[in-house]
């Protein structure tokens, strides 16, 4: 049965088709220009129309990300409301966490600033924490993490 899934995945990527997993086709903002995302495209449109909820959860999310990318504090509240009478416990739970942090989401989406360099040394100083868990003593970790940068 391997084997046959292996065809058939040789097949499919030797004929131009991208495959993806997860929500991220149900999630695209743009719309799809090649012949295999047409078809994902209707594909999606049927899931939507069979299970209104899939539907509701994806014009939320594309709103959602919208909303971001475009940096547009104004809709928030709207979409909170929308978001917590949809029925959908993820998207519930999601908008109430945004609730409670209300002003920090708001002042995100209204300043351009970020703390992604930040965060990035953060990341890579706990990447190099726990490469060197148990193995070396404090000073050779401390000597990596000031020439690593």
């Amino acid at each position: 049965m391997q084997k046959i899934e292996g065809l058939r995945l040789r097949f499919f990527l030797s004929h131009g088709v991208h495959l993806q997993f997860g929500w991220t086709p149900i999630l695209r903002l743009q719309p799809a220009i090649s012949e295999v995302q047409k078809i994902e495209r209707l594909l999606i449109n049927r899931l939507c129309r069979r299970n209104p909820l899939i539907g509701k959860a994806r014009r939320l999310a594309q709103d959602f990300i919208s909303m971001v990318r475009k940096q547009l504090p104004i809709p928030l509240t709207v979409w909170i409301r929308q978001a917590k009478a949809s029925g959908l416990l993820e998207l519930r739970r999601f908008a109430s966490g945004l609730e409670q942090d209300y002003e920090a989401v708001r002042a995100a989406l209204e300043t351009p600033y970020s703390n992604g360099r930040v965060e990035g040394h953060v990341n890579r100083l706990k990447y190099l924490k726990r490469q060197m868990y148990g193995r070396a003593s404090f000073e050779l970790l401390r000597i990596r993490v000031l020439h690593s940068s």
